[in-house]
C-alpha cells in the first residue's frame, strides 16, 4: 500500500486544554475533567454522571496482542465502523507513531492568537480557531497579575487533580473543528458567560466549541499506538495498536459526555434549560489552583435572542474542516430525519463528522 494516512483525533464533551505555552504551544494537555461521582450545579441542579471513553476505528485494530473489543462498560455507539471503546478511569494516555520506513516528524500546529470579528465566526476559517474555547483567565474577575492558572498537578501529577484522564497533544494540526449549534434549526449561537441565577454584566461573550479536532497524515503502512498508564503509578494499562487498510484513515475519540441512563432521570426543570445553560461548566474552575465560589463560576447561557449564524450545509465547503457543526449522528439515516430525531441525538456516542471533519486535507504549513 503506497500513500500517506490521515489521522484524526476528534475531543468532545467535558474536556480542559491547557497548553504549555500561550504563543505558540509545543505541547496542548487534554485534561478529561472528573465527573463520575454525584455532583451539584450551584441552583442545585444535578450535574449528571458523566463517561469517559476512549474509541477507536480503523481496519486494524488490536489492544495488548488482541483484537480490540467494545467494553462492556461503555454504552454502545450505534455507528458501525467502531473498531474498540475502553472506559477511562485515571489514566495517562499518548499517541505515538511508529513509521513504516520513514521518520515522523512531529509538529504541533495550534490554529489562535489571530483577532476575530465578533462574538461569532465571521467565516469558515474563523470557526476553526481556538479562540472558541473559552480562558479561564478570561472568565475570572481577580486582582493578580496573571490571573488564575491550573493547578501543577494537573500538568505534572494527578493526586491533587479531580481529572480522570490527561492526552498530550504534541503533534497534528488542532482547531476547534465545531461550535455548539441548535440542531434544530442549524444555528450557531453566542453564549454569554456569567454565572447561574444571577443578571450581572457577562464577563464573556463568543460562540463554543463543541469539539476540538487534531489531525496528521503518516505514511501508509504506519502504526499508530495510543499508550495508556496509570495516571499516579505510572503502570502501563493498555496499548492499543491501530493500522489503515484500504480506508486511509484512522480515527480515535475521547470523548466525557453523560451518561444515557441519567438523562431521563434529570429534573425536568434543570433539563429544559440544559440547551441554555450550561451547568457542567462549573466543574472546569476545579482544576484552578485558586479556589472559586461555584456561586461566582462563570458558566456559558446561550443568548437566544442574540444574532446568530445559520448554518446551510449546501454553503459549507466540502470535506471543510472549518465548517462550525457538530452532529451526533448515524450515516445509515437520511440527512433530513438525522437532523430533527431525538432518537437519533439522544443515543448515539461517538461524534459523527459527516459535515466537518470527513475527508479532511491536512494543510502542512503552519
Amino acid at each position: 500500500m503506497t500513500g500517506m494516512v490521515t489521522v484524526r483525533l476528534i475531543l468532545y464533551g467535558l474536556i480542559a486544554f491547557a497548553p504549555n505555552s500561550n504563543d505558540s504551544p509545543t505541547t496542548i494537555n487534554a485534561l478529561l475533567v472528573d465527573a463520575r461521582g454525584p455532583q451539584y450545579a450551584s441552583d442545585g441542579c444535578k450535574i449528571p454522571p458523566h463517561m469517559p471513553v476512549l474509541f477507536a476505528a480503523a481496519d486494524s485494530c488490536t489492544v495488548d496482542g488482541l483484537a480490540c473489543t467494545v467494553s462492556e462498560q461503555v454504552e454502545k455507539p450505534r455507528k458501525p465502523a467502531i473498531s474498540g471503546a475502553w472506559l477511562l478511569d485515571r489514566e495517562s494516555l499518548s499517541v505515538e507513531v511508529v513509521p513504516a520506513g520513514e521518520a515522523h516528524a512531529r509538529k504541533l500546529i495550534a490554529v489562535q492568537g489571530q483577532k476575530v470579528a465578533s462574538s461569532l465566526p465571521a467565516n469558515p476559517t474563523e470557526s476553526s480557531l481556538l479562540h472558541w474555547i473559552p480562558q479561564m483567565r478570561s472568565l475570572l474577575k481577580t486582582t493578580a497579575a496573571k490571573g488564575p492558572s491550573l493547578a501543577k498537578d494537573c500538568l505534572h501529577g494527578a493526586q491533587n487533580c479531580p481529572i480522570v484522564a490527561r492526552l498530550a497533544i504534541d503533534d497534528g494540526r488542532v482547531t476547534s473543528c465545531h461550535l455548539s449549534e441548535e440542531i434544530t434549526e442549524e444555528k450557531v449561537y453566542p453564549f454569554a458567560f456569567k454565572p447561574i441565577g444571577t443578571s450581572a454584566k457577562a464577563v464573556l461573550t463568543q460562540a463554543m466549541s463543541d469539539a476540538v479536532m487534531v489531525s496528521f497524515q503518516v505514511s501508509a503502512g504506519s502504526e499508530v499506538q495510543i499508550v495508556s498508564l496509570d495516571l499516579e503509578k505510572k503502570e502501563p494499562k493498555r496499548k492499543v495498536v491501530l493500522k489503515a487498510g484500504e480506508e486511509p484513515t484512522i480515527d480515535i475519540w475521547v470523548t466525557n459526555v453523560p451518561s444515557q441512563a441519567h438523562q431521563a432521570m434529570e429534573d425536568p426543570t434543570c433539563h429544559n434549560s440544559s440547551n441554555y445553560i450550561d451547568r457542567h461548566f462549573q466543574l472546569y474552575y476545579n482544576l484552578l489552583d485558586t479556589p472559586i465560589p461555584f456561586s461566582k463560576r462563570a458558566v456559558p447561557h446561550r443568548l437566544v435572542n442574540e444574532k446568530q449564524v445559520l448554518v446551510a450545509a449546501a454553503a459549507q465547503p466540502k470535506g471543510g474542516e472549518g465548517c462550525p457543526v457538530l452532529t451526533f449522528l448515524d450515516d445509515s439515516t437520511p440527512i433530513d430525519i438525522q437532523l430533527r430525531s431525538a432518537e437519533f441525538r439522544d443515543y448515539n456516542r461517538v461524534p459523527y463528522d459527516w459535515k466537518s471533519c470527513g475527508n479532511v486535507q491536512v494543510d502542512p504549513k503552519p
